[in-house]
């Protein structure tokens, strides 16, 4: 049983002011799900390589603090649906 978790910006469905919203990907025995983390960003701020903020991001700092509250709380699922 091997689970893994990362977050992802779904850009595959933009928000209306054009902005992607953040997930956490939750992969247990290759089946994923995924959960939104309630935050949005550009695609310009988003640094699709390393799955982080870019430096450039206005608000990274508070964004990465999100990512990792989002990572080590109950919110994460451990058993995909």
């Amino acid at each position: 049983m091997n689970i893994t978790v990362s977050v992802v910006c779904y850009k595959y469905r933009p928000q209306k002011d054009g902005r992607h919203p953040l997930m956490l990907r939750v992969s247990k025995d290759g089946k994923r799900s995924y959960q939104s983390l309630g935050i949005s960003v550009n695609l310009e701020d988003w640094d699709f390589k390393k799955n982080e903020p870019k430096l450039s991001c206005p608000d990274r700092e508070y964004i990465q603090k999100i990512i990792i509250d989002g990572k080590s709380s109950e919110r994460c699922p451990l058993v995909p649906v």
